[in-house]
């Protein structure tokens, strides 16, 4: 009867030591949004190296960052892209003197957050 109980015992700890599932908690903190290290950086100093390394824009490309929040994920899309766009205002002869158009936007990226609040909060990264 020892024996028995002993083996299910065993049988029973290896079973629970099946299903674990190991989670690196480092660099995260219980209830705070999890913003990338670029992004964190874009916003709070405006520093694009980070940014650029990411997405792998060289210093002479123009970086611009489009912010849209919406209650879908579609609508904060629609919203980024429309940000976006009207940054490009002061970008006019950036590139060659010609002007700059919508056109000439490359995507290279997004990130975002839902809330249940707000909706959806959604940065997106073009290159012009």
């Amino acid at each position: 009867m020892k024996k028995t109980l002993f083996v299910f015992a065993i049988l029973l700890a290896a079973s629970l030591c099946s299903f674990a599932e190991v989670v690196s908690w480092k660099g995260m903190e219980m209830g705070a949004a999890q913003n990338p290290k670029w992004l964190k950086a874009w916003r709070t100093k405006g520093d694009a190296r980070l940014l650029r390394k990411k997405f792998g824009v060289e210093k002479s490309g123009a970086v611009i960052v489009g912010f849209g929040r919406a209650d879908s994920l579609e609508g904060a899309r629609a919203v980024s892209q429309l940000d976006a766009q009207k940054q490009l205002a002061p970008k006019k002869a950036a590139v060659d003197g010609e002007p700059a158009s919508a056109a000439r936007l490359q995507f290279l990226g997004e990130y975002w957050e839902e809330d249940d609040q707000d909706g959806y909060s959604l940065w997106s990264v073009y290159e012009l």
